[in-house]
């Protein structure tokens, strides 16, 4: 299935797409008016004192493809065993972690029109400050960070193929680690050593914190060089991992001989 038929699949309608921008400009709205009534600035790098709206603009926007890319796979493979053709990815020429992780590829690039829709929007209509040489520096951080939450979607959906479930509380993880990460606060409200701990513990908080300080211009390129080292060495680590878990949670199934029934 090409991409134009992808596409069409999953936005048949124009109203499809008129409801987006709708849903993202109401939801731009509530964060816009919330920042403005009750949280107008807050102070979370050397005192500079930043604006919550765009606070928490960015804050969804960074970890949305993330977030999306941790979930993708584990889509593909509930969609492919309600439609009954999850077997037929394991005949395939091609591996089926190739064939999983492909079928995401076009819903993956949607997601990332729906970020620059919002960003768009914020800018234009709300007149967020950013440059555009920190979009690109942070659109590069994302580019890695995709390898590195694939993984963490291949480590996930090893489990929901060995235990047939478990998709709840994936989300859950993925919620609380995003919370965690503040994209709805500032992690310096949370314990120092739990702040400092996750900040090495957590890619969501090393891309979040980094993503923050590029775009407020914080961040000197020595620093955004070692962030890069750091998410190269997570993409690294984890992608090689959960591809490695997933083969073995594939080969647990073909042994098993038995049909995969997706329960979430």
């Amino acid at each position: 299935m090409n991409l134009l038929k992808e596409f069409y699949y999953y936005y048949q309608s124009p109203l499809i797409m008129v409801s987006i921008l709708i849903n993202e400009l109401i939801i731009l709205g509530v964060f816009w008016f919330t920042a403005k009534a009750f949280v107008p600035n807050l102070e979370i790098f050397s005192g500079k004192a930043i604006d919550y709206f765009t606070f928490i603009v960015i804050g969804e926007t960074a970890l949305r493809i993330p977030a999306f890319f941790i979930t993708v796979i584990g889509r593909n493979m509930k969609n492919a065993a309600l439609e009954g053709t999850f077997d037929h990815h394991l005949l395939l020429s091609c591996s089926a972690q190739y064939s999983f992780m492909i079928g995401g590829i076009s819903a993956s690039l949607f997601e990332i029109l729906k970020v620059i829709l919002v960003l768009s929007l914020a800018a234009t209509i709300f007149v967020i400050d950013v440059t555009f040489i920190s979009l690109i520096l942070a659109a590069l951080m994302q580019i890695i960070s995709i390898f590195i939450f694939t993984g963490l979607s291949l480590i996930s959906v090893s489990v929901l193929l060995i235990l047939k479930r478990g998709e709840a509380w994936i989300m859950k993880i993925v919620s609380i680690a995003t919370i965690l990460a503040g994209a709805y606060f500032p992690t310096t409200v949370l314990p120092y050593h739990l702040n400092n701990y996750l900040y090495y513990v957590s890619p969501f908080n090393l891309l979040l914190e980094s993503t923050r300080k590029i775009i407020h211009q914080e961040m000197s390129y020595q620093d955004y060089l070692a962030a890069n080292l750091a998410l190269l060495g997570w993409a690294i680590m984890l992608f090689t991992l959960g591809y490695f878990l997933f083969s073995q949670a594939l080969h647990f199934h073909k042994k098993s001989n038995q049909p995969f029934l997706y329960i979430s």
